[in-house]
């Protein structure tokens, strides 16, 4: 049996796939029959319960129209009562996705079968694992900006900038509530990065970019975005601590302010391997972009440093 599916009322209770069946499309389609069984008996809405660490579904069920309505507490069902579960409860509408009205039960078992035996028969020769490119290439592409960045490096202070990008691409990310526009406010830094290289360093882009992470934040709080803790708050004191990292490495001797700079690269690091386990503030391929940048950048000042 490739999975099934368990609909009480207006509830999608359960969804299991078995494991050598996963990747392969089986649970998006159970969901679509859960679907239109519940817009079937009437229902316009479906609901399911999501357990709050579950990153991987949730982020499943919203890229197939599940929305989120916030965390409520589960009473999951046992053999000697209930028991309460911290989760998310997700929805869809489903008054569009009916099945044909009141049809007989055969024609309903008929129509069962049929999609238990389409998937069953799916060859499992056709499935093919995600190619390393595909399932690394933020990882690919962060090693390869490294090395560019890094290619004629002089000093770790030349990268003070790029610390400050890390933490104002987070704050910004966190002030829009918005995770995706992390890379357009990671391209916008390049830019001024590149324009204030091009302009001969007349004007320091750590500042530039210091000062318009604070303006975010400041639109974030006007905006209500102060709310939740992880958000704004905390990228505020990251921006802070990473921000005073790269500012003071600008103003002490030159070997210190690189070894500053590296050490909050890797204090980066760490942020980014954080956010890339939990998914929040930023989308996973920018936390996993910076992870593998920041961490290559960090080994190259120390070691041009020494060297």
């Amino acid at each position: 049996m490739a999975g099934f599916v368990i609909v009480v009322e207006d509830e999608v209770e359960q969804v299991y796939v078995d494991r050598t069946w996963r990747g392969r499309g089986v649970a998006e389609r159970l969901l679509q029959h859960a679907e239109a069984v519940i817009g079937q008996g009437g229902h316009r809405t479906a609901w399911l319960a999501v357990v709050a660490g579950n990153t991987r579904a949730r982020r499943f069920y919203a890229r197939l129209g599940w929305q989120d309505r916030g965390p409520f507490t589960y009473q999951a069902q046992t053999a000697t009562g209930t028991v309460p579960i911290p989760a998310h409860r997700y929805e869809r509408e489903v008054g569009n996705r009916r099945e044909p009205p009141h049809p007989s039960l055969a024609a309903r078992e008929h129509h069962e079968r049929n999609i238990m035996t389409d998937i069953e028969s799916t060859p499992q020769t056709t499935f093919q694992p995600q190619s390393l490119v595909r399932r690394r290439w933020p990882t690919l592409v962060g090693l390869g900006f490294a090395a560019l960045v890094a290619f004629d490096l002089v000093s770790g202070v030349e990268l003070a900038p790029v610390l400050a990008a890390s933490a104002a691409v987070y704050l910004g990310a966190a002030a829009l509530r918005r995770p995706a526009a992390a890379w357009p406010l990671f391209f916008a830094t390049i830019v001024i990065i590149t324009a204030a290289r091009l302009a001969d360093d007349r004007l320091e882009p750590t500042w530039v970019i210091l000062a318009g992470a604070v303006a975010l934040a400041v639109y974030g709080l006007l905006g209500g975005a102060a709310r939740p803790g992880y958000g704004l708050p905390l990228q505020t004191l990251a921006l802070l601590g990473f921000g005073a990292a790269a500012g003071a490495a600008l103003v002490v001797n030159p070997e210190l302010g690189a070894y500053l700079v590296a050490a909050g690269l890797l204090g980066h690091a760490a942020w980014d391997a954080y956010h890339h386990r939990t998914n929040r503030v930023v989308v996973r391929s920018m936390a996993e972009f910076c992870l593998a940048l920041d961490t290559a950048l960090a080994v190259a000042i120390v070691l041009v440093t020494v060297l």
